[in-house]
């Protein structure tokens, strides 16, 4: 799987070289995520938020604490996706990407389920961090008739 990503200039150059690192990076955190849940906290910045299917948890400490508390899982991306964050929307002087993914979730004690998660990551150090992660479950749409 490849991110998407548009070249030309030096700053897509820039860019491309950080989709690559995230896409190692994503890796890296469903690992994390399925198997060595101890190690997500140095994934994410000492502030960072979490909002798991409507439920919000700010700091490394307690989500790191929310995650292990879920039932073990095995993730299977299908998509995904990076754009940076200009800095006059971010932070003046700091990198920031945006990344969206979907797939799905298999966890031991339910069926799979579809799930989409977006992240803002940071660069702190030449270290990507999680400042901001927000994963939802997706339903099937209800079909209506009108």
């Amino acid at each position: 799987m490849t991110a998407a990503v548009s070249t030309g200039s030096a700053a897509s150059l820039k860019f491309e070289v950080a989709c690559e690192a995230i896409e190692k990076f994503l890796k890296a955190y469903n690992t994390n995520v399925d198997k060595t849940r101890h190690k997500l906290l140095q994934m994410y910045t000492e502030n960072a938020v979490l909002v798991w299917n409507g439920h919000s948890v700010t700091g490394a400490a307690q989500v790191t604490k929310f995650i292990e508390a879920l039932p073990s899982c095995t993730h299977t991306v299908t998509s995904l996706d990076c754009q940076p964050i200009p800095e006059s929307v971010w932070q003046a002087g700091s990198t920031a990407i945006l990344v969206t993914v979907s797939g799905s979730l298999k966890y031991e004690v339910f069926q799979r389920v579809s799930y989409n998660q977006s992240f803002i990551l940071v660069s702190q150090n030449n270290t990507w961090k999680i400042a901001s992660d927000s994963l939802r479950f997706q339903q099937e749409a209800v079909k209506v008739e009108l």
